[in-house]
């Protein structure tokens, strides 16, 4: 094993006792639990207990499991994993402990718990072996270990595109309530008893419903923004940038996924996702067209001043940082009594890392946890590449840390902005979510960044083919 492997495996099983003892944490807590919106105690084991098994209860194991299953793979896995690996019991010993423990703590041990864990790790480790075997995902690229040729490098973002989308996927299926019976699927076409609308076929439903539906849709739109980019990224960085790929990834996506909600019963099928889908790839296209630009700027045989570089860097960090302080405060409802936002403050805030999480264990408190991590990588991204325009000496590794620190504390503003706005709350876990993602995102500047002489080449290759 050469010294880049050891640092791979150094990294990736860091975080793999990281993230058990997060899971330690998280198993540990005594709360509630949820079920159908019914709440239910950990109290001793029973009868009637063990028959509850709910399926948000089940998504929630298969999705706090399956980062367990990524960070092993990538640590233990090397460069040819196999699907039948003896790494895949870690999950099931690992699981089977937590559940053994939880009878001493308050929690209520469950058999299917220790299925669905185990399943949830299965599936982690088995997406890292899909992508390394099928795409070639190199983690030494990812982490800027290696001979980062810029065939290495695409071959590394198309994997990274399939991991993405796996979880995408995985996540749009949730809580996996899954029905064919015709009769089922037939009734999405009316509201549910409470009044919520299951298939939306008007594209224009949401324009007069913007106060309520404005986050959501956001948050929608941002989701599928990932693909877009790394699509377009594929395609510009073999010479072939064009509209029309990343728009058709995201659409294609957006389909799949909203067509295979009409068979889920808690989720609403929206055709208003095919024009976001379209926005998403537009939006991919021109953040990857603008990058592509910067670089040919920086490698043309007379480069532009050094301000020429940062400032677009800059501005679209700017303008990222105006859109989650937009999520951090929508439906833009404040309060404006000095005295209730202090007592909001001091008496509704949550000092405790992942205390509401982990208090409640709930399918939306899992997503919430990958949803706020996702929302800080392009920050994260953004400013690594400027402090490598500002810095280009700097140590990487400093870099990494000043990007995490840096979102994070841009998450301290956007928390203490809630604190003004009705329904929003301050929860101190956000500000270390938001700082793993900074760091996630900073780690993975180095895959589009072009360097070297085959880089370019290819991006003189990029420059002639756009002038024809």
């Amino acid at each position: 094993m050469n010294n880049s492997d050891l640092i791979v495996r150094r990294v990736f099983l860091a975080l793999t006792l990281v993230f058990m003892v997060f899971i330690m944490v998280a198993s540990w807590t005594p709360g509630t639990i949820e079920f159908g919106g019914e709440r239910k105690e950990f109290t001793a084991v029973s009868a009637e207990t063990l028959r509850i098994h709910d399926l948000r209860d089940i998504a929630t194991n298969i999705l706090l499991y399956m980062p367990l299953g990524l960070f092993l793979a990538l640590a233990m896995a090397g460069d040819r994993p196999r699907f039948l690996s003896p790494w895949l019991l870690v999950g099931l010993g690992f699981s089977l402990t937590m559940e053994l423990v939880q009878m001493f703590v308050g929690r209520q041990p469950d058999v299917l718990d220790l299925v669905t864990n185990s399943l949830g790790h299965v599936a982690g480790y088995w997406v890292i072996v899909i992508a390394t075997r099928q795409f070639g995902f190199n983690a030494k690229v990812l982490l800027g270990i290696s001979d980062d040729s810029q065939d290495a490098r695409t071959r590394t973002i198309a994997a990274f595109r399939f991991i993405y989308i796996s979880i995408y996927a995985l996540v749009a299926l949730l809580p996996f309530d899954v029905s064919v019976s015709l009769e089922k699927v037939y009734a999405q076409l009316f509201p549910a008893d409470d009044g919520r609308i299951r298939l939306i076929l008007d594209p224009l439903y949401h324009m007069g419903r913007w106060g309520d539906d404005g986050l959501k849709l956001t948050v929608e739109l941002l989701g599928l923004v990932p693909v877009a980019i790394l699509t377009a990224f594929l395609t510009g960085a073999r010479g072939r940038l064009n509209i029309y790929s990343p728009i058709l990834a995201c659409v294609a996506l957006a389909v799949c996924s909203e067509l295979a909600q009409v068979f889920l019963m808690s989720r609403t099928t929206d055709v208003a996702m095919l024009p976001l889908a379209a926005m998403a790839g537009v939006i991919g296209w021109g953040l990857v067209k603008v990058w592509l630009n910067l670089n040919d700027i920086e490698t043309a045989a007379a480069p532009r001043g050094h301000e020429s570089r940062w400032k677009p860097i800059v501005v679209a960090l700017v303008g990222y940082a105006v859109v989650l302080l937009f999520l951090a405060t929508s439906p833009f409802k404040f309060e404006t009594d000095p005295v209730m936002v202090a007592k909001k403050i001091l008496h509704d805030s949550n000092l405790f890392p992942f205390k509401e999480h982990f208090s409640t264990r709930s399918l939306g408190s899992a997503v919430d946890i990958v949803k706020e991590v996702g929302l800080f990588v392009p920050m994260g991204v953004l400013f690594a590449f400027l402090i490598a325009e500002i810095r280009p000496h700097w140590p990487r590794n400093q870099a990494i840390l000043l990007a995490g620190v840096a979102c994070g504390l841009y998450a301290v503003f956007t928390e203490l902005s809630q604190s003004v706005s009705i329904g929003r709350y301050i929860d101190v876990t956000d500000i270390f979510l938001a700082g793993a993602g900074g760091l996630a995102g900073a780690v993975m500047m180095q895959l589009f960044r072009f360097r070297g002489s085959g880089d370019h080449a290819a991006i003189s290759h990029h420059r002639e083919k756009r002038r024809r």
